[in-house]
């Protein structure tokens, strides 16, 4: 398994893009959650613009909007 990241800027010009393996992941969610991780650090040490997230994993967008407490074994990603 691994995890990959793109940045663009507003035009859909790649401004960096990034792939590394993972040595261990415990599933699909957990891979997702880590290369969004990946993609808003790189956006973060590239930009001071606002950043837009797109990822085509339901799951990881509703733990971001999720309001109750994460008690899960990702809680910490």
């Amino acid at each position: 398994r691994g995890i990959g990241a793109i940045l663009r800027d507003s035009t859909g010009k790649i401004i960096f893009a990034s792939c590394k393996p993972l040595e261990r992941c415990n599933g699909a969610l957990e891979s997702e959650l880590r290369a969004c991780v990946m993609g808003l650090t790189a956006a973060i040490q590239r930009t001071l613009l606002p950043i837009l997230v797109e990822t085509d994993c339901i799951s990881v967008v509703q733990h971001l909007y999720c309001r109750e407490k994460d008690r899960s074994e990702l809680a910490c990603i």
